[in-house]
């Protein structure tokens, strides 16, 4: 696997090697698989499923009470955790 910006190749040792993955998203959510192989052509290999949870997505800020004098603006705000993927007003 050539190293992205999201899965980083790593060798520790001679013995060990990681996968790092520095800001794992739902992208990278899936099936992994690493193959090794010595100079004879005998390989090895194991997998495993990486699955990653998402935080709730909660109001870090919710909406306050206002009162606006008629003709002036209304600016009602509020703050989540992490991007949400719709809106409504």
């Amino acid at each position: 696997l050539p190293a992205t910006d999201k899965a980083k190749p790593k060798k520790v040792s001679d013995t060990v090697y990681q996968l790092e993955i520095p800001d794992a998203d739902k992208d990278v959510t899936g099936d992994y698989k690493v193959v090794v192989s010595d100079d004879e052509g005998q390989e090895a290999q194991s997998s495993c499923k990486l699955t990653v949870k998402v935080p709730a997505l909660e109001f870090t800020k919710g909406l306050e009470d206002q009162t606006v004098d008629a003709g002036t603006a209304a600016i009602l705000s509020v703050e989540v955790n992490s991007p949400p993927k719709e809106v409504k007003w």
